[in-house]
């Protein structure tokens, strides 16, 4: 029996439903909210009804997590759902039937998801018009399913609050994978800030990293075109030792060439040690065991969550010291830019 069939068979017609969803969902939906320009949240519903992805769309249609839209994908069988995750790996919520093209096809997609497709972080939240078949305690201890609901008792409220609690699952699990990976990137990129060279190689480096790290984590707000600039305490000035993009040619100079908000940020971190996370921009001081004053500034800066910002403070710290420990090593007086260093 079917979602459709379990519904019409106590003589409730598809209007009284739609209406009755409608009615619930004028409830729910925000009034008022500007909509951030995000990426919006993909919801996979995977059912052999037809009637049941209508009724879903209509039950969602206004929905928004933390200013983010959903976007919905359709399959009608398991096997197309295997075929749309591994599309679209970015798939937050699946929404799956369990009696298709076979009766335990629903079942048999999760595990393909969970173990070939090896996809940890998506929340799976099974419906069923047929409980018998799938019990609720059997499918939560033997699958990877995040929750389970009967397809009799779940309403447009029931619908709101079990994506709601799905998409904060994800979140938060998205940003823990991020963050592993952005923590790889440091370990492995840190390493390589110690191979000699340029000032220019070195600040090629440092910038395509931080992009890097930023990209990874980043959910709004972009900082892939952003160009860097390295500069340092010599002395009594404050010079632009390295730079890439528009700070290219103010490199080997003073600060003078930057414009005046550029100076300015830069002047506001110089010896402080630590990083200001702007919308923006991104800058970090840091004063080097040789009591060199250093800086890296980068021209935009990617939303960042706090665990994520710790993540890109440690990478700049590493490219500080390492920048520092060079100077101290090999130079003397403000580097000229075709300067190498030796890592000893």
């Amino acid at each position: 029996m079917r979602y459709n069939q379990c519904r019409f068979s106590r003589g409730v017609q598809l209007m009284d439903i739609v209406e009755r969803f409608e009615h619930e969902m004028s409830k729910l939906a925000p009034t008022g909210s500007a909509r951030y320009k995000g990426a919006a949240w993909k919801i996979l519903v995977v059912d052999d009804d037809q009637e049941v992805h209508e009724i879903t769309r209509l039950a969602l249609r206004d929905f928004e997590f933390e200013g983010r839209a959903i976007e919905f994908l359709a399959a009608h069988s398991g096997a197309e759902s295997i075929q749309i995750m591994r599309a679209h790996p970015d798939i937050a919520v699946v929404l799956m039937d369990v009696v298709m093209e076979t009766e335990r096809a629903g079942l048999e997609a999760v595990r393909t998801i969970r173990d070939e497709l090896e996809n940890a972080i998506v929340r799976i939240i099974l419906r069923t018009g047929h409980p018998g078949d799938a019990p609720e305690r059997t499918v939560i201890t033997h699958y990877g399913i995040n929750d389970y609901k009967e397809k009799t008792e779940l309403t447009a409220t029931k619908l709101f609050s079990a994506i709601y609690t799905a998409l904060c699952s994800y979140r938060d699990l998205r940003s823990l994978d991020c963050s592993y990976r952005a923590l790889l990137k440091v370990v492995h990129g840190s390493a390589r800030l110690l191979n000699p060279q340029s000032l220019d190689d070195f600040a090629q480096l440092v910038g395509s990293q931080l992009r890097g790290l930023m990209h990874e984590a980043q959910e709004g707000g972009s900082s892939d075109q952003a160009d860097l600039c390295i500069a340092a305490q010599l002395g009594d000035d404050v010079r632009v030792i390295a730079g890439t993009g528009q700070f290219d040619r103010a490199a080997a100079s003073d600060t003078g060439l930057l414009a005046q908000r550029v100076q300015d940020r830069i002047h506001s971190v110089m010896g402080a040690n630590h990083a200001i996370f702007d919308p923006e921009y991104f800058a970090f001081g840091l004063v080097g065991p040789s009591g060199c004053q250093l800086v890296i500034y980068l021209s935009s800066c990617a939303r960042l969550q706090p665990v994520e910002r710790f993540i890109v403070d440690l990478y700049c710290r590493n490219a500080c010291l390492a920048l520092d420990f060079r100077y101290a090593a090999g130079l003397g007086a403000a580097p000229p830019r075709d300067t190498e260093f030796s890592s000893a």
